[in-house]
């Protein structure tokens, strides 16, 4: 069975017409931003990623240092694309 990476496939469903240049470099935005994020979990560079802080969401709920700073990636790499117009976080 042939595997291929996202990537590849994302790229065929572009070729045949499925998917838009802009929305395949949106969702490749989003998988780099996961595979960041998963990395940082995974090294647990931080002492806690579980830790709340003095934040809020606006939802009321404390929000944790693994929140925080993967509302930061996602944010990073969705404008460094330039693709996102609108985020609703």
């Amino acid at each position: 069975m042939l595997c291929n990476s996202l990537e590849q496939h994302i790229k065929e469903d572009v070729d045949k017409g499925l998917l838009t240049v802009d929305l395949s470099s949106l969702l490749l935005d989003i998988t780099s931003a996961s595979i960041e994020i998963s990395s940082i979990i995974n090294r647990n560079i931080f002492d806690s990623l579980s830790a709340k802080t003095e934040s809020i969401n606006t939802h009321g709920e404390v929000q944790h240092r693994l929140d925080i700073i993967a509302h930061e990636i996602f944010v990073a790499f969705l404008k460094k694309g330039n693709r996102c117009k609108y985020l609703i976080s």
